[in-house]
């Protein structure tokens, strides 16, 4: 697979993020992420670890897509699996059980995202990035929950909360008044915690060089 060279949020040792393959398929490929230590001894407790991983397409320097990708991991301390799932949108598109915190780590160190944008269709020429920024554990469930309805309830709305309205999507996290319904996810997450506090435990960041489409389908042959 053609890798297109990346650059990363850290000096040494950092994520890389490169997308490759052929025309029947292009994939990104997220590798090297540096999650804090305390990440697998989190896993074991039986919640829900969530990874939210925030893609953007750029051409010329502006964001042309974006998509969110959502990796969870369960350990189920009845059965002492760990139930990993990755979802975009409302596709499922990946799902696997593994037998040891290890064996997740390991597939956290590499993880392979789908052509959500639909690249290989794109201008061959055109000169493109990919960014991707990951988030640990952005939100818990409840109020994961509440955001999602929020979003379903609100699509297309304007100013449809009132700012500094409690509770409306949980403890702490209010709707901007006269703000736009969010296009993801992702910048709902931002938008309710503006001005509150860190939207996740912990974030990176990471970004490829420019590449074209040609060249990535030319050197996959």
């Amino acid at each position: 697979m053609c890798c297109i060279a990346v650059l990363g949020g850290r000096p040494v040792l950092s994520a890389q993020l490169a997308i490759g393959g052929d025309a029947a398929g292009l994939r990104t490929v997220i590798s090297g992420v540096i999650f804090p230590s305390r990440l697998p001894q989190d896993l074991k407790s039986g919640l829900t670890s969530n990874i939210l991983i925030h893609l953007e397409l750029l051409r010329d320097a502006q964001v042309e897509a974006q998509a969110d990708v959502l990796v969870a991991v369960r350990y189920d301390l009845w059965d002492e699996v760990y139930s990993v799932t990755e979802t975009t949108g409302t596709f499922k598109v990946y799902r696997e059980a593994f037998g040891s915190v290890d064996q997740v780590m390991t597939f956290l160190s590499r993880i392979l995202i789908p052509d959500v944008f639909g690249v290989a269709k794109r201008p061959a020429t055109a000169s493109y990035r990919l960014r991707a920024q990951i988030l640990l554990n952005p939100i818990d469930k409840e109020r994961l929950d509440n955001l999602k309805k929020w979003v379903a309830e609100n699509a297309g709305a304007v100013g449809s909360l009132n700012a500094g309205a409690p509770g409306e999507l949980g403890p702490g996290v209010t709707a901007p008044a006269g703000a736009p319904a969010p296009n993801s996810l992702f910048s709902r997450i931002f938008r309710g915690y503006s001005g509150v506090g860190p939207a996740a435990t912990w974030l990176e960041t990471v970004e490829s060089k420019p590449f074209t489409v040609k060249e990535i389908i030319h050197d996959g042959e």
